[in-house]
């Protein structure tokens, strides 16, 4: 091992890996079309390699994953396209008092057809999500901790999105929080982003620019050995410039409980309420509350299963841009995913999955059915 300065650069753990695989899955309604319209089906193969660090010297720890993709798809070859997917952090520490996290991350993927606003639309749209973040936790005396941190993302797509509108922002925060030693904490969080919109159409229905507000409370309590709490509840107003119209203001929270029932089998439940900008015709928010339960069983040392089973209620609302818009929406997804993994060897893992989705809504063009079948190989060198 090579030596900087007077101390140790030992590492724990595996260094470097190299990830290489193969995800291949069938779609039976790629386009997301209601039952009236002309479905399409598709067979879409990813193939990757993925690069892998985690080292950790003395107080300080360094982790990087990036990972190159090649989507191709059996009948619609004109969504083809490669990403490049990344994210670095340096988890740092001063002594026993200070640490935190510095880092960046990446993620380029296709606009899923779901969130155009015209259903059934087979327009390819490639988006490009970037973040860099620094977060610090200060033990400031006792069990009191101040917690700093400082964000900056963007969101660019191949073609305008009023509906989620391409961003840049920037954020800010600033809490405390209380962590005894058993483990369990309490923190209070006021966050303030300030963001402009790029890549639009229009200005005049988005405005140029926003502003965010939230006040959170997160919990995290260990009420047993065997389960977990884990809390927040959000209050945030959001304001448009040269937009006021598309201002708005509420609560969003989540919940969830994981509990480990025996060797075997884990459980989690979450209730999420979560509230978004959302640019539709007939609102310009959406308020999206989820139910979901996500068992994992351990079949043997090799096998496991899982199943995921989810509900989400969208309502949208706020500013509507005219009387001839129609009704604001109102729709229920609901989803139930089957999988199972398995590693016939250490460093070889097997998936096999089915995905089924149906979204009813008052609005006929966007309800639909699809099915994924999936199955997946990586072998990590």
């Amino acid at each position: 091992m090579a030596q900087s300065g007077g101390g140790s650069t030992e590492a724990t753990g595996d260094a470097i890996d190299v990830v290489v695989g193969t995800d291949i899955s069938h779609d039976s309604n790629l386009f997301r079309q209601p039952s009236s319209a002309q479905r399409t089906s598709d067979t879409i193969t990813a193939s990757f390699i993925g690069l892998r660090l985690d080292k950790q010297y003395s107080l300080q720890r360094f982790q990087f994953d990036i990972t190159q993709s090649a989507l191709r798809y059996a009948r619609t070859s004109y969504l083809n396209f490669n990403a490049l997917d990344y994210r670095g952090a340096w988890i740092w520490q001063i002594g026993s008092r200070v640490s935190g996290t510095i880092g960046a991350d990446r993620r380029e993927s296709l606009v899923p057809f779901e969130d155009v606003r015209n259903p059934g639309n087979p327009t390819r749209n490639i988006r490009v999500g970037e973040n860099r973040f620094f977060n610090l936790d200060a033990r400031a005396f006792a069990d009191w901790h101040l917690l700093l941190g400082v964000s900056e993302s963007s969101q660019t797509s191949e073609r305008a999105i009023e509906i989620q509108p391409d961003f840049d922002a920037t954020s800010r925060e600033a809490g405390i929080r209380y962590a005894p030693p058993s483990g369990n904490s309490i923190a209070v969080v006021q966050r303030s982003t300030s963001g402009d919109y790029v890549n639009q159409s229009s200005s005049l229905v988005l405005g140029t620019g926003y502003k965010q507000d939230e006040t959170e409370l997160k919990v995290q309590w260990t009420p047993t050995g065997k389960s977990s709490l884990n809390g927040r509840l959000t209050r945030l107003s959001r304001s448009h410039e040269r937009a006021g119209q598309r201002d708005f203001s509420g609560t969003a929270a989540e919940l969830i409980y994981s509990w480990a029932t025996t060797g075997k089998l884990d459980m989690k439940f979450i209730a999420k309420r979560d509230i978004a900008p959302y640019q539709d015709p007939s609102g310009s928010f959406v308020v999206n509350n989820t139910l979901s339960v996500l068992p994992t069983w351990k079949i043997t040392e090799k096998t496991v299963a899982r199943l995921l089973a989810a509900q989400t209620t969208s309502k949208f609302s706020g500013y509507a841009t005219g009387p001839a818009v129609g009704p604001a929406r109102s729709e229920t997804l609901r989803l139930v995913e089957l999988g199972v993994d398995w590693s016939p060897v250490s460093r070889m893992v097997i998936g096999a999955s089915v995905l089924r989705q149906a979204r009813d809504s008052n609005i006929p063009a966007f309800a639909f059915e699809n099915t994924i079948l999936r199955i997946t190989a990586a072998y990590r060198f």
